[in-house]
């Protein structure tokens, strides 16, 4: 994968709290920082006045923080379950630069929240600038929530002694994603949660707001934010575990919107974004278990140079009501084979696989329907909604309330609701075969209203 840059020499100035030995966090120590909190406390010792000023306990204004040491985070909240910490931070500014390091690591960040705390942030701007220097970081069950902040994450160059790894230490995103920069500007991890409100968000490469070992439910939700990703990167991943929410956001991105990894869930409420690839991209079914991919899109709309939802080798759960969603050069929903070698193969097939299930409520749908996955079947309910558009790879087509279909291309689809001929129409030159199954009583050949033809055959299985 092509780094962003090339490393520029070495970091200025040297950490002071280096030698220092710091509690465990995890497998590996925490970052040094310039304000550190234990149980709603300031803890001189592990802080740096001299960067910071003098700290205090619970809450702090006029904070300004702006280092170039490797390793140093700018703020560090802790607790647990015996002794929680509640730190707020209010009308602040940090400002952090230089090689940071693996954000699995949770060193270097601008702010990060861990083992139980809880940190507020009210109108904060945190600017990073360096590798692994993500600007906020939730983890081990803490809870972070930020309100009319700015947070931004530039990148920079990657230390000339790392290895690319794909896990624990890796500073830059997966190869199979396609993806790059080696920054996320928000990361969550291990049972936390995190909440923004009225934020805006910016991503150079990589990610903006990133999920990862989730430790079994995790949950972050964007409410009445912006977010923009102007490199090749997403705006949001939910990792196995992870469940993520936007409420009435605005995003770009030089690629996706989200990824769905596992059993995992989107949420998108009046939220509008437009992606120079594909607005969400789902996958992720180990061989042992059967993983459902969760979207769920109410309102707003979501515009893709190539395809709005794409399904990789994924088991998913699909919902959409009142959106308006654009494909340009590709399709609404399209369904295919994982690409990556190392994917692993699904256990489940034929009738054990829950496979691509997806309904679209109250709309008007302009595009393709392409089911390309020879894995997994497809079933597509559309209520009250109204679509025009080529389906392939013959997926259940169920059409509910005033719903209509109007095929752009010879199509192939099975039928098992009973559904008035009059539902279907196609151009002169067009032809619909149905399969009709279950309480579906089509029958025979129809002469539709546009000239094309619909064709049925009986499903004798």
């Amino acid at each position: 994968m092509a780094r962003m840059n090339e490393p520029s020499g070495a970091i200025k100035g040297r950490n002071p709290l280096s030698d220092q030995a710091m509690p465990p966090f995890a497998e590996n120590e925490v970052s040094e920082a310039a304000v550190w909190i234990e149980a709603d406390k300031y803890i001189p010792k592990k802080s740096c006045p001299s960067i910071a000023g003098p700290g205090a306990d619970r809450e702090i204004s006029g904070l300004k923080i702006q280092s170039d040491l490797e390793r140093l985070s700018g703020i560090v909240v802790h607790g647990d379950a015996w002794e929680p910490a509640s730190y707020t931070v209010r009308d602040s500014k940090i400002e952090l630069s230089g090689y940071g390091v693996s954000d699995f690591t949770s060193r270097g960040a601008g702010a990060l929240v861990y083992g139980g705390g809880e940190l507020i942030l009210d109108n904060v701007d945190i600017i990073t600038r360096g590798s692994g220097r993500s600007a906020t970081i939730a983890t081990e069950r803490g809870t972070l929530r930020v309100k009319n902040s700015r947070l931004a994450s530039h990148g920079g160059p990657l230390p000339p002694d790392y290895e690319p790894v794909i896990g624990p230490g890796m500073m830059e995103p997966p190869w199979p994603l396609g993806l790059e920069g080696n920054t996320r500007t928000h990361l969550s991890m291990d049972g936390s949660r995190t909440f923004f409100d009225n934020c805006e968000l910016y991503g150079a490469g990589w990610a903006v707001l990133s999920t990862d070992s989730s430790g079994g439910c995790l949950y972050l939700e964007a409410s009445d934010c912006k977010l923009e990703m102007s490199g090749n990167g997403y705006i949001t991943y939910a990792d196995n575990g992870c469940h993520n929410v936007f409420n009435r956001c605005s995003a770009s991105t030089g690629n996706m919107f989200a990824i769905i990894d596992g059993n995992a869930s989107v949420t998108a409420k009046d939220t509008a974004a437009i992606c120079m690839k594909n607005a969400f991209v789902l996958h992720g079914a180990l061989p042992e278990w059967i993983d459902v991919n969760i979207l769920d899109i109410e309102g707003g709309s979501f515009r893709a140079s190539e395809n709005v939802i794409f399904a990789k080798s994924a088991n998913a759960d699909i919902y959409v009501k009142g959106a308006a969603l654009l494909a340009e050069h590709g399709a609404i929903l399209r369904s295919v084979c994982n690409d990556d070698p190392m994917y692993y193969k699904m256990a489940a097939k034929g009738p054990d696989c829950y496979g691509v299930q997806a309904t679209f409520e109250d709309m008007i749908i302009d595009g393709d329907i392409l089911h390309e996955d020879t894995d997994r079947k497809m079933r597509i309910s559309l209520a009250d909604t109204v679509l025009t558009g080529r389906l392939t790879g013959n997926p259940v087509l169920n059409l509910y309330g005033g719903s209509r279909w109007t095929a752009t291309d010879d199509s192939v689809v099975t039928v098992e609701t009973d559904t008035d001929s009059s539902c279907f129409d196609a151009p002169a030159g067009v032809t619909i075969t149905v399969t009709a199954a279950g309480s579906c009583r089509l029958a025979g050949e129809y002469t539709l209203a546009g000239g094309g033809r619909l064709r049925v055959q009986i499903n004798d299985t």
